[in-house]
Protein backbone atom coordinates (compact mmCIF):
# COMPACT_ATOMS: atom_id res chain seq x y z
CA UNK A 1 0.00 0.00 0.00
CA UNK A 2 1.23 3.50 -0.82
CA UNK A 3 2.40 5.72 2.05
CA UNK A 4 -0.66 7.42 3.51
CA UNK A 5 0.62 10.95 2.79
CA UNK A 6 0.62 10.03 -0.92
CA UNK A 7 -2.44 7.79 -0.92
CA UNK A 8 -4.73 10.42 0.59
CA UNK A 9 -4.16 12.53 -2.53
CA UNK A 10 -6.20 10.04 -4.56
CA UNK A 11 -9.42 11.85 -3.63
CA UNK A 12 -8.16 15.37 -4.25
CA UNK A 13 -4.49 15.91 -5.12
CA UNK A 14 -2.98 18.81 -3.22
CA UNK A 15 0.47 20.38 -3.05
CA UNK A 16 3.77 18.53 -3.38
CA UNK A 17 2.46 15.04 -2.59
CA UNK A 18 -0.50 15.63 -4.86
CA UNK A 19 1.86 16.32 -7.76
CA UNK A 20 3.78 13.14 -6.95
CA UNK A 21 0.52 11.17 -6.96
CA UNK A 22 -0.59 12.68 -10.27
CA UNK A 23 2.71 11.81 -11.91
CA UNK A 24 2.44 8.25 -10.62
CA UNK A 25 -1.13 7.89 -11.88
CA UNK A 26 -0.37 9.31 -15.34
CA UNK A 27 2.24 6.60 -15.73
CA UNK A 28 0.48 3.83 -13.82
CA UNK A 29 -2.81 4.15 -15.70
CA UNK A 30 -1.29 4.16 -19.20
CA UNK A 31 -2.26 0.56 -19.98
CA UNK A 32 -5.78 0.99 -18.55
CA UNK A 33 -6.25 4.16 -20.59
CA UNK A 34 -5.12 2.54 -23.84
CA UNK A 35 -7.39 -0.47 -23.26
CA UNK A 36 -10.45 1.68 -22.58
CA UNK A 37 -9.95 4.17 -25.40
CA UNK A 38 -9.94 1.27 -27.84
CA UNK A 39 -13.45 0.40 -26.62
CA UNK A 40 -14.60 3.95 -27.26
CA UNK A 41 -14.03 3.59 -31.03
CA UNK A 42 -13.75 7.36 -31.30
CA UNK A 43 -15.01 9.06 -34.47
CA UNK A 44 -14.72 12.74 -35.43
CA UNK A 45 -16.53 14.88 -32.86
CA UNK A 46 -16.76 18.54 -31.95
CA UNK A 47 -16.52 18.42 -28.13
CA UNK A 48 -15.10 15.80 -25.76
CA UNK A 49 -14.96 16.21 -21.99
CA UNK A 50 -12.81 14.39 -19.42
CA UNK A 51 -14.43 14.54 -15.98
CA UNK A 52 -11.92 14.25 -13.16
CA UNK A 53 -9.08 14.80 -15.62
CA UNK A 54 -6.30 14.52 -13.02
CA UNK A 55 -2.93 15.10 -14.65
CA UNK A 56 -4.45 15.58 -18.09
CA UNK A 57 -3.06 12.56 -19.91
CA UNK A 58 -6.43 11.42 -21.30
CA UNK A 59 -7.18 14.98 -22.40
CA UNK A 60 -3.85 15.00 -24.21
CA UNK A 61 -4.53 11.71 -25.97
CA UNK A 62 -7.97 12.84 -27.11
CA UNK A 63 -6.67 16.19 -28.33
CA UNK A 64 -3.80 14.61 -30.24
CA UNK A 65 -5.99 11.95 -31.83
CA UNK A 66 -6.98 14.35 -34.60
CA UNK A 67 -10.60 13.29 -34.11
CA UNK A 68 -11.72 15.90 -31.56
CA UNK A 69 -12.14 19.58 -32.39
CA UNK A 70 -12.09 20.68 -28.71
CA UNK A 71 -11.26 18.70 -25.55
CA UNK A 72 -12.09 20.06 -22.10
CA UNK A 73 -10.70 18.64 -18.86
CA UNK A 74 -12.62 19.22 -15.63
CA UNK A 75 -11.21 18.64 -12.14
CA UNK A 76 -12.07 20.00 -8.71
CA UNK A 77 -8.44 19.94 -7.55
CA UNK A 78 -6.44 23.13 -8.27
CA UNK A 79 -3.28 20.98 -8.24
CA UNK A 80 -4.72 18.68 -10.90
CA UNK A 81 -5.82 21.64 -13.00
CA UNK A 82 -2.31 23.08 -12.86
CA UNK A 83 -0.67 19.76 -13.78
CA UNK A 84 -3.13 19.09 -16.60
CA UNK A 85 -2.58 22.60 -17.92
CA UNK A 86 1.17 22.11 -17.92
CA UNK A 87 0.98 18.79 -19.76
CA UNK A 88 -1.38 20.25 -22.37
CA UNK A 89 0.30 23.62 -22.74
CA UNK A 90 0.82 23.35 -26.51
CA UNK A 91 -2.71 22.10 -27.14
CA UNK A 92 -4.15 24.92 -25.00
CA UNK A 93 -2.15 27.51 -26.94
CA UNK A 94 -3.44 26.00 -30.18
CA UNK A 95 -7.02 26.28 -28.94
CA UNK A 96 -7.66 22.53 -28.98
CA UNK A 97 -7.78 22.07 -25.18
CA UNK A 98 -9.22 23.86 -22.21
CA UNK A 99 -8.71 22.87 -18.56
CA UNK A 100 -11.28 24.06 -16.02
CA UNK A 101 -11.68 23.74 -12.29
CA UNK A 102 -15.13 22.40 -11.54
CA UNK A 103 -17.25 19.60 -10.14
CA UNK A 104 -19.03 16.67 -11.73
CA UNK A 105 -22.06 17.82 -9.76
CA UNK A 106 -22.29 21.10 -11.70
CA UNK A 107 -20.68 20.85 -15.11
CA UNK A 108 -20.05 24.08 -17.06
CA UNK A 109 -21.78 22.93 -20.24
CA UNK A 110 -25.16 23.62 -21.81
CA UNK A 111 -27.79 20.92 -22.20
CA UNK A 112 -27.21 18.65 -25.20
CA UNK A 113 -23.80 20.17 -26.03
CA UNK A 114 -21.20 17.41 -25.45
CA UNK A 115 -20.45 14.64 -27.95
CA UNK A 116 -18.25 12.44 -25.77
CA UNK A 117 -17.71 12.45 -22.00
CA UNK A 118 -15.20 10.18 -20.29
CA UNK A 119 -14.15 9.63 -16.70
CA UNK A 120 -11.19 7.57 -15.59
CA UNK A 121 -10.65 6.51 -12.00
CA UNK A 122 -12.77 9.25 -10.45
CA UNK A 123 -16.31 7.99 -9.91
CA UNK A 124 -15.22 6.38 -6.63
CA UNK A 125 -15.21 9.82 -5.00
CA UNK A 126 -18.22 11.57 -6.55
CA UNK A 127 -20.39 13.21 -3.88
CA UNK A 128 -23.77 11.97 -5.18
CA UNK A 129 -23.31 9.22 -7.73
CA UNK A 130 -26.87 9.02 -9.08
CA UNK A 131 -27.34 12.79 -9.32
CA UNK A 132 -23.88 13.25 -10.81
CA UNK A 133 -24.70 10.66 -13.49
CA UNK A 134 -27.83 12.67 -14.33
CA UNK A 135 -25.72 15.82 -14.58
CA UNK A 136 -23.43 14.18 -17.14
CA UNK A 137 -26.44 12.87 -19.07
CA UNK A 138 -27.87 16.41 -19.19
CA UNK A 139 -24.84 17.73 -21.05
CA UNK A 140 -24.71 15.02 -23.73
CA UNK A 141 -26.15 15.49 -27.19
CA UNK A 142 -28.73 12.95 -28.33
CA UNK A 143 -26.60 10.02 -29.48
CA UNK A 144 -23.70 11.26 -27.35
CA UNK A 145 -21.77 8.77 -25.24
CA UNK A 146 -20.35 8.62 -21.73
CA UNK A 147 -17.53 6.22 -20.89
CA UNK A 148 -16.70 5.42 -17.27
CA UNK A 149 -13.49 3.50 -16.56
CA UNK A 150 -12.17 2.02 -13.33
CA UNK A 151 -9.31 -0.30 -12.45
CA UNK A 152 -11.36 -1.82 -9.65
CA UNK A 153 -14.85 -3.26 -9.40
CA UNK A 154 -16.65 -5.51 -6.96
CA UNK A 155 -16.08 -9.01 -8.28
CA UNK A 156 -16.93 -10.80 -5.05
CA UNK A 157 -13.34 -11.58 -4.12
CA UNK A 158 -11.53 -8.28 -3.77
CA UNK A 159 -7.93 -8.54 -2.60
CA UNK A 160 -6.95 -7.49 0.90
CA UNK A 161 -4.82 -4.65 -0.49
CA UNK A 162 -7.63 -3.30 -2.66
CA UNK A 163 -10.08 -3.54 0.23
CA UNK A 164 -7.68 -1.46 2.30
CA UNK A 165 -7.74 1.20 -0.42
CA UNK A 166 -11.54 1.14 -0.54
CA UNK A 167 -11.85 1.42 3.24
CA UNK A 168 -9.13 4.04 3.72
CA UNK A 169 -10.39 6.33 0.95
CA UNK A 170 -14.12 5.63 1.47
CA UNK A 171 -14.42 4.62 -2.18
CA UNK A 172 -17.57 3.56 -4.00
CA UNK A 173 -16.99 0.10 -5.48
CA UNK A 174 -19.80 -1.32 -7.64
CA UNK A 175 -20.48 -4.69 -9.22
CA UNK A 176 -20.76 -4.82 -13.04
CA UNK A 177 -24.50 -5.30 -12.64
CA UNK A 178 -24.75 -2.18 -10.47
CA UNK A 179 -22.82 -0.17 -13.07
CA UNK A 180 -25.28 -1.21 -15.75
CA UNK A 181 -28.25 -0.31 -13.54
CA UNK A 182 -26.68 3.06 -12.74
CA UNK A 183 -26.40 3.94 -16.45
CA UNK A 184 -29.89 2.79 -17.37
CA UNK A 185 -31.33 4.64 -14.38
CA UNK A 186 -29.65 7.84 -15.61
CA UNK A 187 -31.45 7.47 -18.93
CA UNK A 188 -28.98 5.83 -21.31
CA UNK A 189 -30.74 3.72 -23.92
CA UNK A 190 -27.72 1.57 -24.79
CA UNK A 191 -25.18 0.37 -22.20
CA UNK A 192 -22.12 -1.80 -22.82
CA UNK A 193 -20.06 -3.23 -19.97
CA UNK A 194 -16.62 -4.61 -20.78
CA UNK A 195 -14.42 -6.34 -18.22
CA UNK A 196 -10.78 -7.33 -18.15
CA UNK A 197 -11.18 -9.83 -15.39
CA UNK A 198 -7.52 -10.69 -14.88
CA UNK A 199 -6.83 -7.03 -14.03
CA UNK A 200 -10.23 -6.25 -12.46
CA UNK A 201 -10.71 -3.43 -14.98
CA UNK A 202 -14.12 -2.23 -16.10
CA UNK A 203 -15.24 0.01 -18.94
CA UNK A 204 -18.89 1.08 -19.18
CA UNK A 205 -20.22 3.02 -22.16
CA UNK A 206 -23.68 4.52 -22.30
CA UNK A 207 -25.34 6.08 -25.34
CA UNK A 208 -27.95 8.79 -24.87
Amino acid sequence: MLPKKILMNARKPKGFWGKIFIKKMNKGHAALTAWALEKLDLQSVDLAVDIGCGGGRVVNLLARSGLVNKTVGIDYSPTSVACAGKLNRKEIQAGRVEIKQGSVSQLPFDNNSVDIAVSFESYYYWPDLEQDMLEIFRTLKPGGRFMLVAELYDNGHISKRDQEYVDTLHMTNLTPEAFSELFYHAGYREVTVTLKEENCWICVIGKK
